[in-house]
């Protein structure tokens, strides 16, 4: 028998280890998953913890559930890797040797890294990208009764580039329902030049924020935060006053792969082939979700158009063919704006996010980079689609791993990879 090993079992590494087991015979083929975490998080979810519209009993559930029974699932923590030798070694002292590795171990934040924050952090500082971090914002906002909210992104990369932005609209309307958003001012700051890397979307992103009065600050990065300020990287004189920060920490790929020197001092992040998704430098080896380098956004929808990429890699590598060069950074997401509406945005390496219909070119029913309440019922839906389809590897009907231009208005964007 043949192995192979799928390190991480969230929705990247659930969702390619269902694929595999499919299409290569359990005769011949052994598919082994690992994680630390017996519990599946629904990181989307995070999202609305914060305003009370969901609990924790709504994105947790048993990764054994979703992962198939022709999968084999250990729960353990990965301590050792070794590519040479093409063995994986766990806490318990068990010792998996593979033929392939799949790696889907994902990203974490890291407070401790921006200095002063961990004094006030979960007391006037905290993030919505962690289960605890979610619930304890909800906590403390709903205690609060006014000033200066600050919603900070400390540095880039970090998972879901949209998220601070549904995190800022969300809050305008869950103050408004409050009775406190005339006592309250929203900021936004961003170390980018604009709100997204897409200009279309960005602008409409901008002019959200306008109407709902939410400021935005660009270009800044933080390194400090110091006496209700966050402050801005050595060498800059800026600073931003807040009475309640809202912070997205900055990213770093698994601990697992900076120990082992896998990420080649690219802090925790695997260093992979944007187009065949296969790890640069690394022979048999696969990278899937947010642990790798790709230059597109970490997202869920990434993962899952990325699964199809890498089976049909692996198959040639089986067969003694090099792997395809096919992957084109395909992303989609909806972005919640309140008030029961939301954007949603659809594009890829080389085409930005443009003004359309999706999936069906004339009937929609989706708007693109438009908001609707039909977007705001399928960002709502998608909780379905997450549990009963993605992650079951079930086909969703007219929606392309590949990035099409059917149903938008073409305009190339002018990113290369």
């Amino acid at each position: 028998m043949k192995t192979i090993a799928v390190i991480g079992a969230n929705c990247a590494g659930t969702m390619i280890s269902n694929h595999l087991r499919k299409i290569l015979s359990d005769k011949e083929w052994d598919i082994v998953c690992l994680d630390r975490d017996p519990t599946h998080h629904y990181q989307p979810g995070y999202l609305y913890i914060p305003f009370n519209l969901i609990n924790r009993k709504k994105v947790l559930r048993p990764k054994q559930k979703y992962i198939d029974k022709g999968v084999k699932f250990i729960v353990d923590e990965v301590v050792d890797l070794d590519v040479e030798k093409r063995s994986v070694k766990t806490a318990g002292n068990e010792t998996i040797n593979y033929d392939f590795l799949i790696l889907a171990t994902g990203c974490r934040i890291d407070h401790e890294v921006v200095e002063g924050l961990d004094t006030i952090w979960r007391k006037k500082a905290f993030d919505f990208y962690s289960l605890e971090g979610a619930e304890a914002l909800a906590g403390a906002l709903k205690d609060f009764d006014g000033g200066r909210l600050l919603i900070n992104i400390a540095e880039v990369p970090y998972k879901c580039p949209v998220a601070p932005m549904e995190f800022a609209y969300m809050a305008d309307d869950y103050l408004t329902r409050r009775g406190i958003r005339n006592k309250t001012d929203i900021v936004l700051s961003t170390p980018m030049p604009k709100l997204l890397k897409m200009d279309i979307v960005a602008d409409a992103l901008a002019k959200t924020c306008k109407e709902k009065n939410i400021d935005v600050i660009t270009e800044f990065t933080t390194e400090s935060v110091e006496d209700n300020k966050v402050i801005e990287l050595a060498g800059e004189e800026r600073e931003i006053p807040f009475d309640f920060l809202v912070i997205i920490p900055p990213n770093f790929g698994d601990a697992l792969i900076e120990k082992t020197g896998l990420d080649n001092g690219n802090l925790g992040y695997v260093p992979t082939n944007p187009h065949t998704l296969k790890a640069r430098f690394l022979d048999r080896v696969y990278v899937i979700g947010d642990g790798s380098d790709l230059p597109t956004s970490k997202a869920g929808s990434v993962a899952h158009f990325s699964v199809p990429i890498i089976a049909d890699n692996l198959m040639a590598e089986i067969e003694g063919r090099e792997p395809l060069k096919c992957f084109d950074g395909h992303a989609n997401c909806f972005i919640e704006t309140g008030k029961g509406k939301a954007f949603l945005i659809d594009f890829c390496y080389y085409y930005e996010a443009l003004p359309g219909l999706f999936p069906l070119q004339d009937f929609g029913p989706f708007s693109l980079v438009k908001q609707t309440r039909v977007n705001h019922w399928g960002k709502l839906m998608f909780n379905f689609v997450y549990w009963n389809i993605l992650l079951k590897d079930r086909h969703m009907p007219f929606v392309s791993d590949k990035f099409t231009i059917m149903g938008k208005n073409f305009k190339l964007s002018g990113a290369t990879v």
